[in-house]
């Protein structure tokens, strides 16, 4: 026992642990009590889950919160959980890790997770490579509700299919992980939420009905590499970083209308990618959401706040990226978008296939990976207006040769002219201040003039005699 207690109850909270251990809740309600008022911090929150789950007592939530209260008083770290999550959602969510009240049935073992007899599957036992998940439960003469995958439920195991019963809402973190063999999986319109890396690494499914899922958790899909046709419901709201990345057979996706926000990485390394219908609803497009995909043309709604280079990096057939009419912030300008908030070219698609490009007068800034790996781009002619160019602008520009600059550019950041070896002469402005480290790293450059106080191994991210 722990904390303060009477030792005349010693044998009986001993008898009463073993009891409730053991599935045998009447006899553990017959002592539990005592040693809970007698202060055992560990038996008062056993009480609580046993009044939480009715097991051997009248359930009554009241006084689960009430006996967890007080074992979260005396330092019990699992109580002080306990009621946390209580306090917080009033109903269940995710407590498999808090309540641990398991059972075996058939191939599966289960999780009870709410008062009402809910339960999620913790684990596969089987051997059946298409096991049969049931909404209803048998055990103990009772009858128990499947209302989710647990997290890691099928690790260890390798299924080829698996059909979700209506009824389940939740598929737990890394559920299906790492299921090589599985080639289709059937999830019903109940289904709200898809865990983290519910799916990741599942390189052999080639097709998902997501039902009426709402969330999409971070890298769900990662890795799911014969995935060619994804239908993503209008019940979709919110799509977690790199849920689709390396999907590399994917060809096309509807974004449905209620997304606001494209997370980091969500397509990236999505090779097959050339067709992405995008909803009004759009807002916000992350750094790397569409990286290294193949599409050839885009138009970012009107409604679109916040997008950089970065969020289509590595798309090297990208021809076009137009903006609908009436953006406040963004306008499309000779194939190339422009911020006119900050003044800022923040785009020009990396297939445009121009030779050479003039930056609009005006302009204060070039964005961060604004030109990255333009093909074919030789020249480039900077306005009066601008002031910095920025991090990794001009980065894998392969071809450029020469850059045209004008008095007044006051900073060219962090590699922004990284690894364009055609680059053999830069000829800087006096008003220059400030040249970040790497800036020229990879290039043929030789001869410059760099401001004062500049040092040369950085810019050039090498020792001189290593030059």
């Amino acid at each position: 026992m722990s904390g303060k207690y009477n030792e005349k109850y010693v044998e009986e909270y001993n008898a009463a642990i073993a009891a409730y251990n053991r599935g045998d809740y009447e006899k553990a309600a017959e002592f539990m009590p005592k040693a809970a008022k007698e202060g055992d911090e560990y038996a008062q929150m056993v009480l609580g889950k046993m009044y939480y789950l009715g097991r051997g007592v009248e359930r009554s939530a009241k006084r689960a919160v009430k006996w967890w209260r007080k074992a979260a008083d005396a330092g019990n770290e699992s109580a002080a959980d306990l009621l946390k999550w209580a306090e917080r959602y009033g109903c269940p969510k995710n407590v498999e890790f808090l309540l641990t009240d398991c059972f075996v049935s058939g191939d599966f073992e289960y999780v009870v997770t709410g008062m009402d007899r809910r339960v999620a599957v913790s684990e596969y036992k089987g051997v059946s490579v298409k096991p049969v998940l049931k909404y209803k439960v048998e055990y103990g003469g009772e009858t128990y509700y499947l209302t989710g995958i647990g997290g890691y439920a099928f690790d260890g195991s390798q299924i080829e299919s698996v059909t979700i019963p209506e009824g389940v809402t939740t598929l737990g973190e890394a559920c299906f992980e790492d299921q090589r063999e599985l080639t289709k999986v059937v999830l019903p319109s109940s289904v709200t939420e898809i865990g983290t890396a519910a799916f990741e690494g599942c390189e052999s499914l080639s097709k998902i009905d997501l039902g009426g899922t709402e969330t999409i958790g971070d890298y769900a899909f990662e890795g799911c590499m014969c995935l060619k046709e994804l239908i993503l419901p209008e019940s979709v709201r919110s799509i977690g970083k790199g849920a689709f990345q390396n999907c590399s057979s994917l060809k096309k996706v509807t974004i449905p209308c209620g997304v606001e926000r494209l997370s980091k990485d969500v397509f990236r390394d999505c090779h097959s990618l050339k067709t992405v219908n995008v909803p009004d609803s759009l807002r916000h497009i992350c750094f790397g959401a569409f990286e290294n995909c193949a599409i050839t043309t885009m138009e970012l709604p009107a409604g679109v706040e916040k997008f950089t280079g970065g969020s289509f990096l590595g798309c090297v057939s990208l021809k076009t990226l137009t903006v609908a009419e009436g953006n406040i912030r963004y306008r499309s300008e000779n194939g190339m978008v422009y911020d006119d908030i900050d003044r800022k070219l923040v785009l020009c698609p990396a297939g445009k296939g121009a030779n050479r490009v003039e930056v609009a007068p005006g302009t204060v800034s070039i964005g961060k990976c604004a030109f990255t790996k333009c093909t074919g781009l030789k020249e480039v002619v900077l306005p009066e207006s601008l002031k910095k160019i920025g991090a990794s602008a001009f980065v894998y520009c392969e071809d450029l040769e020469n850059i045209i600059f004008s008095e007044g550019l006051e900073e060219i950041c962090y590699g922004a002219f990284a690894y364009c070896g055609s680059l053999r002469k830069i000829d800087v402005p006096d008003s220059l201040r400030k040249m970040g480290d790497y800036s020229l790293y990879e290039t043929s450059v030789t001869d410059i003039r760099l401001p004062k106080g500049t040092d040369r191994s950085l810019v050039f991210g090498v020792d001189e005699d290593q030059r």
